[in-house]
């Protein structure tokens, strides 16, 4: 039997073949890696969009405010009021389609009026009036300043901000949002980044989801009005605004909230700026407000509107008169 030539196939094949590493072990290591980085990414990515490291978080929506902490015009049997037209023309299809979609409500019966355009956005007692402008670049797309006389709304001024709204998408949705402050409503929430709630009073990033009042504010405005058939029953709702921006407590509260978290702590450092923005506004206001305000003087409404930097400021003018700004920031 003769010897096999080096090199030939018979020699290759005999000799012993390198042991490749476990691939079961090697394919378990990959995947704990990139789940480690997923996880981490998605951490990463929550602390910058949300501030918050839970990135579940997104999904769970703020409790949305009651009735506790709306305002009210001083109506028991269903809210009839006049909402005034002060728009350039452009905007007025998206005033009536709001005002159409409002009208829903079985607690409102809206009456519209149409007066010449006001950039400055002039109140009228008893009225809500609606405005346009290019007011610059601004923190605010959307502003609401309601004045309240005796515990209920004396007048409310809604604000659009042209600068801010560059498409008929913004425009609809701001229209919609400041409207629904002009009925009293409070913010249903006022974080971006959350799961969208599909009203106009959340705050979005994706105007398209939160077009419409949502039936939640819907169903708010009967509690907070009644309606013309079936009157608000509850005597103990009534608007004090305690120092909170809410109603005197007594009346329905909202649905419970959870723990106390840091967010109280930012409660009690607002209400801190609120008593401080009160002494630094121009001292012939702080003049007029100590001496006597006049609650239709768009200059005094302005200058509390001007000292307010965030969603939601509550001024307590004196005893008779509360000043109330909502603003949809950019």
């Amino acid at each position: 039997m003769s010897a096999t030539p080096p090199g030939s196939k018979r020699s290759l094949q005999s000799q012993p073949v390198p042991r490749e590493p476990n691939c079961l072990v090697r394919k378990l290591k990959c995947i704990i890696f990139i789940s480690i980085l997923l996880i981490a990414g998605a951490i990463g990515l929550s602390l910058v969009l949300t501030g918050k490291p839970n990135p579940l978080d997104y999904f769970v929506p703020t409790d949305p405010p009651g009735s506790t902490e709306a305002v009210r015009w001083d109506a028991n049997q269903g809210l009839e009021l006049e909402v005034i037209n002060a728009l350039e023309d452009f905007w007025t299809p998206f005033f009536d389609r709001s005002v159409q979609e409002w009208n829903q409500s079985e607690a409102l019966t809206i009456r519209t009026g149409r007066t010449s355009y006001d950039f400055d956005c002039n109140p009228i007692r008893g009225k809500m009036k609606v405005c346009n402008g290019d007011y610059g670049n601004t923190d605010w797309r959307g502003l609401n300043t309601i004045v309240l006389v005796h515990d209920h709304v004396e007048h409310s001024v809604a604000q659009l901000n042209d600068y801010h709204l560059p498409d008929d998408i913004q425009r609809r949705y701001t229209m919609c949002h400041e409207i629904g402050h002009g009925w009293g409503l409070p913010h249903t929430d006022t974080d971006y980044f959350n799961r969208d709630r599909g009203d106009c009073l959340d705050y979005t990033n994706s105007p398209r989801n939160n077009l419409l009042p949502g039936q939640y504010n819907l169903d708010l405005l009967v509690e907070l009005y009644g309606t013309p058939t079936m009157p608000r029953t509850n005597p103990r709702l009534n608007n004090t605004n305690s120092g909170e921006g809410g109603l005197r407590p007594g009346g329905p509260r909202p649905p419970p909230q959870r723990p106390p978290q840091k967010e109280d702590k930012e409660d009690e450092e607002e209400d801190e700026e609120d008593r401080y923005l009160q002494t630094v506004l121009d001292p012939a206001v702080a003049s007029a407000v100590y001496g006597g305000v006049d609650p239709n003087d768009r200059d005094t409404i302005r200058s509390y509107a001007d000292a307010c930097h965030r969603e939601h400021c509550h001024f307590k003018v004196n005893n008779d008169i509360v000043i109330e700004v909502y603003k949809l920031m950019v």
